[in-house]
């Protein structure tokens, strides 16, 4: 095993920080920091963080001191989470011989059971660990070199680590974790590789240049004083282009500098593709910048010409003006990240039988508004070890 990440929460009281993000689950409130150790919040019921910063391996494991656990609650590191979705260690009750221990499976809000025993030992102090290689997953008490519980299962295919916290019917400040750790079972993360880039530092134009095709059916983007911006004469209220110089793996970005966002949509494309039967591609749409509560971020898949929201966050993310916004697809695993602040804002694992598997980078901008929506020094990529 190779650690990548570790986390021991020894800072001032508050969130978890810009390297965590929030599990996207209804009602839920981020678990806090609290005396340099992680409990659920006291304003609500908490649910699951991830670990971004990274592009992780879908092989990984996740590790956390259990330092108290509150009757009725709930808790343990997870594996493969998205924003819907995440394999979870969990600890339900302490005990020498007769601790309960689970492995869970968490998808859309819906809870299942993988693998029990209620004759486990875990006790107060003891790390958990839980790990993800290929379809096995492992339940270990790493303090005791004892292995909890092991299953196969194949419904996540890719993910971030992280930490799942449920008070249930305990008091937050009685559930309680610490020194959390991540890594890869099998190798080193990946990093990006840039294959095209474009400044658009030329003359203004109607449209992006002979680099870029504009989507079918769709408008042109055009540049105005060294930026993106929507087409100065539309018939329709969608402008798209991607990249056509050079082709592109099916495991790709596209990020941009989103300088002005006015509640219209803009941002990066992934996987587009042109058929008979219409478009195809994923959209993330940066629709307001701002703190966390004001920015609004949605994400879309187009399925020959067809839009389907897969979600959308106006509670956790934010991100300011200017700052460079990157959407990436690394196979079922499609993930948002704030560049410039390196914070992870959301992701999710599409296994849907309609899921895109190749294509081009770009970017869109949907017309919704009077201003004008703009961005800049646009980029796109590979991934590699």
């Amino acid at each position: 095993m190779q650690q990548l990440a570790s986390d021991s929460f020894t800072r001032a009281n508050g969130s978890l920080g810009a390297n965590w993000t929030d599990f996207l689950s209804a009602g839920s409130v981020p678990p806090q920091i609290v005396g340099n150790q992680v409990e659920p919040s006291s304003t609500g019921f908490s649910d699951a963080m991830y670990y971004g910063g990274i592009d992780w391996p879908s092989d990984q494991y996740s590790q956390a001191q259990i330092i108290a656990l509150g009757s009725g609650a709930k808790m343990g590191p997870s594996v493969r989470v998205t924003s819907v979705s995440e394999y979870i260690g969990i600890v339900e009750t302490l005990g020498a011989g007769n601790a309960t221990v689970e492995i869970e499976l968490e998808l859309n809000g819906t809870f299942s059971t993988l693998i029990s025993t209620s004759t486990a030992t875990v006790l107060p102090g003891d790390y958990i660990q839980i790990s993800a290689q290929g379809t096995t997953l492992t339940m270990n008490n790493v303090t005791r070199s004892t292995t909890l519980l092991t299953i196969t299962d194949s419904t996540l295919a890719a993910g971030y680590p992280g930490i799942h916290l449920n008070p249930a019917g305990g008091t937050p400040s009685s559930t309680v974790m610490s020194n959390w750790s991540g890594g890869s079972m099998t190798s080193a993360p990946l990093s990006v590789s840039t294959l095209a880039s474009d400044n658009f530092n030329r003359a203004n134009t109607a449209n992006l240049g002979p680099n870029w095709s504009v989507g079918s059916g769709y408008d042109f983007l055009q540049i105005v004083n060294n930026q993106m911006e929507w087409s100065s004469s539309p018939s329709d209220n969608i402008a798209l282009e991607y990249y056509t110089a050079l082709t592109f793996p099916s495991d790709q970005w596209s990020q941009a500098q989103v300088t002005v966002v006015t509640g219209d949509e803009n941002g990066p494309v992934l996987r587009y593709q042109q058929s008979s039967s219409g478009a195809s591609y994923y959209f993330y749409d940066i629709q307001q910048a701002g703190l966390a509560g004001t920015a609004y971020v949605k994400f879309y898949s187009y399925v020959n010409g067809e839009a389907s929201l897969i979600f959308y966050d106006n509670t956790y993310a934010a991100l300011s003006s200017s700052d460079n916004i990157r959407a990436q697809a690394q196979g079922c695993l499609i993930s948002l990240i704030d560049v410039t602040t390196g914070v992870l804002l959301d992701s999710y694992c599409d296994t849907s039988s309609s899921a895109l598997s190749g294509g081009s980078p770009g970017w869109s901008i949907q017309q919704w508004g009077n201003g004008v929506s703009a961005a800049t020094n646009w980029s796109g990529g590979t991934f590699g070890q």
